[in-house]
C-alpha cells in the first residue's frame, strides 16, 4: 500500500521541461563561456557599457529566437568568428541598437527570420537573402558605406521602414522575392540606388521615400514589370530606369535629406589692412553624418563669412572654392579678410 501510495504522488508532480529556455548574458561573459541556443529557446545578448563586441564564435546556435541588444558586431580580434552571421529555417534574430562592422558579409539569411531597429551597417554587404522562405523586417536602421547593402537572391518578405541607405555603391539589389515593401524610407548619395530583376509588382511604396543626389539610378527597373512609386516624394539629381510610374510626386523638402557633419569652422584672418598674399586652411576629413552615420565625402566647399553669423545660413556668406583634399590655400586681398568655414558635401556628383 505504501509502494502504491509513493508512485500515485510521484505522478502528481510537475513535470519541468528542460527543452525550452530564457537566456540573458553580456557581451562580457561571452567573452569566456559558451552559449547555446536551440529549439524553443529566446536568448538575448546585451552589451554593458565600454562591454567588448560579441564573440560570436562562443556561440551554438541550432534554433529558437537569438537577440542582441545594444551590441556591437565586428570580424576582428584574434578569436572572434568571422562573419557573416548565419540565420537558417526555424531560427528568429532581432538586432536592437547594435552596430555590425566589419570587412565580410554582415548577415546570411538562409531561410530564418530577421528583425532589426535602431542598427547601422558599414560592411561590404550588410544582409543577403538566399532562400525563399527568409522573411526580412527592417526598421529604423542604417546602410552605409557598403559595397552592396542588401541583395535579395531569393526571399519571401521583405519590409524596410524608416531605413536610411546612404553612401553605398549600390544600395538595394532585388532578384527573386515574393513582396518587397518600403516606407518613408532614404535612398541618398549611393553610386546606385535600387536595381530591381524580379517582380517589380510586388514593390510597393509607402508614406513619403526620399531619392536623392544618386549618382547613376534612383531607381534601375530591369524587370518585365511597370513600377509605380505611388505616392514617394522625390528629390535630387538622379534618374530613373526602365518603366517607372513617378506619377504627380513633387520634390522633397531638401531639410529632410541626409547632411555631413561640417568639418569645423575653418580658420579666421585678420588683415588689418595688410596685404595677405595667401590664406591656409586646413580642416580634419569628415566621415560621418550630422546624425552620426558613418558616409563618404565627395567635396568641401570654403565660404567666406560676412560677419560671425551661422556659417550654415545661405545668406551672409560668399562661396569662395571646392577642394577634394582637406587644406586650400587661397590668393587674398584684404578685401576677402574675415572668417572661413568650410561645408562638407556628399551626393552631389559632377555630370560625367
Amino acid at each position: 500500500m505504501r509502494q502504491t501510495l509513493c508512485l500515485l504522488l510521484a505522478a502528481l508532480l510537475p513535470v519541468v521541461s528542460a527543452s525550452a529556455e530564457t537566456i540573458r548574458v553580456s557581451t562580457t561573459w561571452l567573452q569566456n563561456n559558451t552559449l547555446e541556443v536551440g529549439s524553443g529557446d529566446f536568448a538575448e545578448v546585451y552589451c554593458e557599457p565600454d562591454g567588448p563586441p560579441v564573440e560570436l564564435a562562443n556561440i551554438t546556435w541550432t534554433g529558437g529566437r537569438l537577440e542582441f541588444e545594444d551590441c556591437r558586431i565586428d570580424d576582428s580580434g584574434s578569436s572572434r568568428q568571422s562573419l557573416p552571421l548565419v540565420i537558417q529555417t526555424g531560427q528568429e534574430c532581432e538586432l536592437v541598437r547594435t552596430t555590425i562592422d566589419g570587412s565580410s558579409t554582415a548577415i546570411s539569411l538562409q531561410g530564418g527570420t530577421l528583425y532589426t531597429d535602431e542598427v547601422t551597417f558599414t560592411t561590404p554587404l550588410a544582409i543577403e537573402a538566399l532562400d525563399p522562405a527568409s522573411v526580412v523586417n527592417i526598421s529604423n536602421t542604417n546602410f552605409s558605406m557598403c559595397n552592396t547593402a542588401v541583395v535579395v537572391a531569393q526571399a519571401n518578405e521583405l519590409h524596410f521602414d524608416s531605413c536610411a541607405f546612404i553612401c553605398n555603391d549600390l544600395a538595394l539589389d532585388l532578384q527573386c522575392f515574393g513582396s518587397a515593401s518600403f516606407t518613408d524610407c532614404t535612398v541618398q548619395a549611393n553610386l546606385s540606388g535600387v536595381r530591381i530583376t524580379g517582380d517589380a509588382s510586388q514593390v510597393s511604396f509607402f508614406g513619403e521615400n526620399i531619392f536623392a543626389e544618386n549618382r547613376d539610378f534612383h531607381v534601375d527597373n530591369l524587370s518585365s514589370y511597370a513600377l509605380d512609386l505611388g505616392g514617394s516624394l522625390l528629390y535630387g539629381r538622379g534618374k530613373f530606369g526602365g518603366v517607372v510610374d513617378t506619377g504627380d510626386t513633387q520634390a522633397a523638402n531638401p531639410d529632410g535629406l541626409i547632411k555631413a557633419a561640417d568639418p569645423g569652422t575653418g580658420a579666421e584672418v585678420i588683415t588689418d589692412g595688410e596685404a595677405i598674399d595667401v590664406i591656409a586652411l586646413t580642416w580634419s576629413p569628415s566621415a560621418i553624418t550630422k546624425n552620426g552615420i558613418p558616409c563618404r565625402i565627395n567635396s568641401y566647399r570654403v565660404y567666406r563669412l560676412d560677419s560671425w553669423g551661422n556659417p550654415r545660413v545661405p545668406y551672409g556668406r560668399t562661396f569662395i572654392a571646392e577642394t577634394t583634399e582637406c587644406e586650400i590655400e587661397l590668393d587674398t586681398i584684404p578685401a576677402n579678410s574675415g572668417v572661413y568655414c568650410v561645408v562638407a558635401v556628399m551626393g552631389e556628383w559632377s555630370d560625367e
